[in-house]
């Protein structure tokens, strides 16, 4: 939608009509507040914080493939605390870039000690 206004779309029917997910069901609210001038320093301002948001969106995205290939060697470590209910890959990445894989250091923890019971 913010492409359109971007690019000269100004009637808030059709900009409505590009409404996605929740925004779909408030399609009238949507249109009233389409309403209203949009110059060229607004669209410049735009058009800048979606650059902006586009190029986080590649480096997050490269930073994803190297922490992968970097995890990779630990795939099966992952999947096992992936096991734990709450735990997905993304917190068992970081369980791992904490505390490594070398439970020996914390034996109370994982041999019966704290919590066991």
């Amino acid at each position: 939608m913010i492409e359109a206004i971007i690019a000269v779309e100004t009637d808030p029917e059709a900009l409505s009509e590009l409404a996605l997910r929740k925004m779909k069901q408030k399609k009238d609210e949507l249109k009233r507040a389409l309403h209203g001038l949009i110059g060229e320093h607004q669209k410049l301002m735009l058009k800048t914080q979606l650059r902006h948001i586009d190029e986080l969106d590649a480096l997050i995205q490269k930073l994803d493939e190297e922490i992968k290939r970097r995890m990779h060697p630990f795939e099966e470590d992952l999947e096992r605390l992936d096991t734990i209910p709450g735990v997905g890959r993304r917190t068992a990445e970081q369980i791992l870039a904490e505390t490594g894989t070398d439970m020996n250091r914390c034996p109370s923890l994982f041999l019966g000690g704290v919590g066991s019971g």
